[in-house]
């Protein structure tokens, strides 16, 4: 009866705000342009919720890993098992986390063996130009994987005359950071480049657990841009990733740790052939390596190696002023080694698997302006998979600016699909008879511009799943009893809204509110040993924040930011058998600083946690307290 009354209780919500989302950057929402749409789209005409975080956004913030970040964007929240640089868990708009299709400069990153999508905890913020997050099912786009949305982080390229910069920050937890980074324009060749390296003592992931769990985090980046005419340009970039990270596992007596190692390349080439057609080509390549160890009364190790080689072909026409169609397609090719071994007084075990798989897509896009306040855009692909077959996928969306009101309307439908990774399909508790998920979302919202200095923003979506892949529990007494299994149905539904006020002349105090409303529901078949309602965990019905950014005078700069987060789910394990508890409500309080002592010299200082309070993102495990940071930039 309470879940019927919850259903009801969002549609009337969303009927109260639609009579009354994408983003609230209002102050330069007319010059951005989203690229992820493969269409670049300016954001104002955008026909679904669109997020984009600038290069402005990550300085100001004075954040370093990418889970921070994202942590502040509404219809978003991470939940996070202990301190920096420990597995983060992404729910956009209550998705599974390996629903989200992670993209760096739009190479797929997520994997065949990850058994939680992509982890975006060894993700620096470093040579990030803009990250942009389109939600709702993307698989008209990218395929497999994009059912929830795409989060899509794009390297910096150069764009003015050649600078040189270099970091250092200390912190809690002996936290050091340092980051020497380049970038700038030589005649016909932009180019940037940065390496960084961060470590720290950290704090138990563990609850009821004294021993620290130390990490450490190296980044290497660049990317050139040559522009031998107007006509032909050529991009290249290397990203590669080193982690270290102890942790914490049921394993008695144990100092378990993670190393990672990732490389992603890429070169693409692009050909403005005539005024009316243009195409472009990317190759690239990913290598993902994890080896977990643990040590204490048992012997585990966990080593998995994947790579993936892409290309992806976009032809653009211009058909006339008003439409404008892309016809593209890709091809992407894993594969995967998995090997877990273990010795206890069980005896020995040993788990592998291997193999390939390849995916290939074909897709065609659509926006038809009729007029320079209307879009309607319309997308089809067909994916094919070497395990699972063909899967067709449609989307289709307008978007309405209303003058002389500055109210933008907006709605769309779209369908998504994903294919189980080889880990639910072969691994201890996989399921070789996994169907795929497939989901239909409807979204329409509107954005309001009152004047220049106010706007709110408001969106209504609603998800429905179908052969959505979950663990279900078997009997506790029999281990073979777990396994991955198709969820006939799921739904999810919420609100999302979000304002914008700026206050003062120059931006010098500028305040943004955003809320989230989701609810999940799952159906499990009937018998099932499983009351977690997987569906629900670790996503709270209610976000709150605010955020205020403040410039008292012209060199200092200093922001506040409060989130409050709802009470919701987690699960554990009590005599093998999985038992819910309650994560309760907590607020947040974040504030940071900045202060340009010279045109080449800033510094910088946040506490996080202002108000130490103790909460728990995830069942069982920490969160840091009050901690202090502080650093130095410098700028030549």
């Amino acid at each position: 009866m309470g879940r019927r009354k919850k259903m009801k209780s969002i549609h009337w919500i969303a009927i109260a705000i639609f009579a009354t989302s994408h983003t609230y950057a209002i102050e330069t929402m007319d010059e951005i342009v989203v690229q992820s749409t493969r269409i670049p789209t300016s954001l104002d005409l955008s026909t679904s919720s669109v997020e984009v975080i600038t290069e402005a956004d990550i300085f100001r913030s004075n954040l370093s890993r990418l889970d921070q970040i994202l942590a502040k964007e509404v219809g978003l929240h991470i939940a996070q098992t202990g301190g920096a640089n420990q597995p983060s868990s992404l729910y956009l708009r209550g998705a599974k986390p390996h629903q989200t299709l992670i993209l760096i400069d739009g190479v797929k990153v997520n994997g065949q063996t990850d058994l939680n999508g992509y982890d975006i905890s060894s993700m620096d913020l470093s040579n990030i130009e803009r990250i942009e997050i389109l939600k709702g099912p993307q698989s008209t786009l990218y395929g497999s994987d994009a059912m929830a949305g795409v989060i899509n982080i794009i390297t910096k390229t150069g764009s003015r005359e050649p600078t040189v910069s270099a970091s250092a920050e200390l912190g809690s937890h002996a936290y050091y950071r340092g980051n020497l980074s380049t970038h700038g324009t030589v005649g016909i060749m932009q180019y940037s480049a940065s390496i960084q390296h961060t470590e720290e003592d950290g704090i138990s992931a563990k609850q009821n657990d004294a021993e620290t769990d130390p990490s450490s985090l190296q980044t290497l980046t660049t990317r050139l841009t040559l522009q031998p005419s107007e006509a032909l340009q050529f991009k290249a970039g290397i990203r590669y990733i080193d982690a270290h990270s102890d942790y914490d596992d049921t394993n008695p007596n144990a100092s378990p740790y993670v190393d990672k190692k990732q490389l992603i390349a890429d070169i693409s080439a692009h050909l403005t052939a005539t005024e009316t057609y243009q195409s472009s080509v990317q190759f690239s390549i990913a290598d993902l390596q994890r080896n977990h160890h643990s040590i204490g009364s048992s012997i585990n190790t966990t080593d998995t190696d994947e790579q993936w080689l892409t290309y992806d072909w976009i032809n653009t026409l211009q058909l006339s002023d008003a439409i404008e169609v892309i016809v593209g397609t890709d091809y992407t090719h894993s594969a995967y080694d998995y090997l877990y071994s273990s010795l206890s007084s069980f005896g020995p075990y040993v788990e592998a698997f291997d193999g390939s798989r390849h995916q290939h897509g074909a897709y065609a896009i659509t926006h038809y302006k009729p007029s320079q306040s209307t879009l309607i855009h319309a997308s089809l692909r067909n994916d094919s998979d070497s395990i699972f077959g063909s899967a067709l996928t449609y989307q289709a969306g307008i978007a309405n600016t209303i003058q002389p009101s500055k109210t933008t309307l907006r709605a769309s439908f779209g369908t998504g699909y994903r294919a189980p990774t080889a880990y639910q399909l072969y691994s201890y508790y996989g399921n070789s008879a996994l169907q795929e998920e497939t989901s239909q979302q409807f979204e329409a919202g509107f954005d309001q511009k009152i004047n220049d200095r106010i706007s709110f923003n408001a969106t209504f979506f609603h998800t429905r799943y179908e052969q959505l892949i979950e663990t279900e529990y078997g009997d506790p007494n029999d281990y073979n009893d777990d396994s991955y299994l198709n969820i006939p149905k799921a739904n999810s539904q919420g609100v999302e809204l979000a304002t914008n006020l700026r206050l003062l002349d120059q931006n010098r105090l500028e305040v943004t509110l955003g809320y989230t409303y989701l609810d999940n529901d799952d159906q499990y078949p009937e018998n099932s040993y499983d009351e977690a309602e997987n569906f629900e965990l670790r996503r709270p019905f209610h976000v709150l924040f605010g955020e205020v950014n403040y410039l008292p005078i012209d060199r200092l700069n200093l922001n506040l930011y409060v989130r409050h987060t709802d009470q919701t789910k987690d699960l554990d394990f009590v005599n093998f058998a999985p038992v819910i508890y309650d994560l309760k409500a907590h607020t947040r309080v974040d504030l940071s600083a900045s202060y340009q002592l010279t045109e080449t010299l800033r510094l910088f200082t946040r506490i996080e946690n202002v108000t130490d309070i103790t909460y728990a993102r995830a069942y069982s495990y920490n969160a840091p307290g009050r901690s202090f940071y502080g650093g130095i930039s410098v700028e030549l």
